[in-house]
């Protein structure tokens, strides 16, 4: 039985690794969730569940269903821990019979983490833990302030080489399952960020642009670009658009 439980565990991680993506600017991956949800059903879950040494057999059914409506991504991590699939228990035990996924409490602190796993396993799904929760990017007004260890997953990130009013162009492939925005057919895939620079700006200039900017946003005027989010990000302030179609600024 545990050499069985070795080779399935063995084999279920590799898959997992094969569907990193590494990002174009860092030698950084993530894993995009459509992927590893299609990858891991509630077969796939069962089996890795069975033969899982540390799991009772009247658990088993319990689990694959709490895993499967929202713990995939604790579980994968477990996974790529090499044999710590069995700790799924803890987590399980740990939500407090709350309805809401185990997985919306990702990225999880050291010391909340502390609560749950052996100290020895702590510092390896911390570290681990990041490949799972890159950005979602959809349109929205309210601005968002990411960890500095996020994965954003961008596929293609180029500076431009042009500047705007106090920061940097750059043009950006959004892996297309970290989006929800439109691309209609023709259109480029790729969008375009800016990035304020806070050591040159004018105290307050971003959130001035940005309140600007989300004013325009209501007009929906074809000539005038659109904002589609802004974020911080170690600590840099960043807004994104869609790329200009059949032109540029000038």
């Amino acid at each position: 039985m545990e050499n069985r439980n070795t080779d399935h565990s063995a084999n279920l991680r590799r898959r997992i690794q094969k569907l990193r993506i590494y990002t174009d600017d860092e030698d950084r991956c993530f894993i995009p969730q459509k992927a590893l949800y299609n990858l891991l059903t509630r077969e796939e879950l069962r089996k890795v569940l069975t033969n899982c040494n540390g799991i009772l057999s009247y658990h088993v059914d319990d689990l694959v269903e709490i895993v499967f409506r929202g713990a995939r991504r604790i579980l994968a991590i477990l996974v790529l821990l090499k044999g710590e699939e069995k700790l799924i228990s803890d987590f399980v035990r740990s939500d407090g019979f709350q309805l809401s996924a185990l997985d919306h409490k990702l990225p999880f602190s050291k010391e909340k983490l502390s609560e749950i796993v052996s100290p020895d396993t702590i510092d390896d799904f911390y570290s681990v833990q990041w490949e799972f929760v890159a950005p979602i990017f959809s349109k929205g007004i309210l601005h968002r302030v990411l960890d500095p260890r996020t994965r954003l997953p961008f596929l293609f990130h180029r500076d431009t080489g042009k500047e705007g009013g106090f920061g940097h162009i750059y043009k950006l492939e959004i892996h297309p399952e970290n989006h929800r925005f439109t691309v209609t057919p023709g259109n480029s895939p790729r969008f375009v960020r800016k990035e304020f620079l806070p050591n040159t700006a004018d105290p307050g200039s971003f959130e001035t642009e940005l309140h600007n900017l989300n004013l325009l946003n209501n007009l929906k005027h074809p000539n005038i670009v659109e904002l589609l989010g802004s974020w911080t990000y170690r600590g840099k302030h960043n807004a994104l658009f869609p790329c200009a179609k059949d032109g540029d600024l000038f």
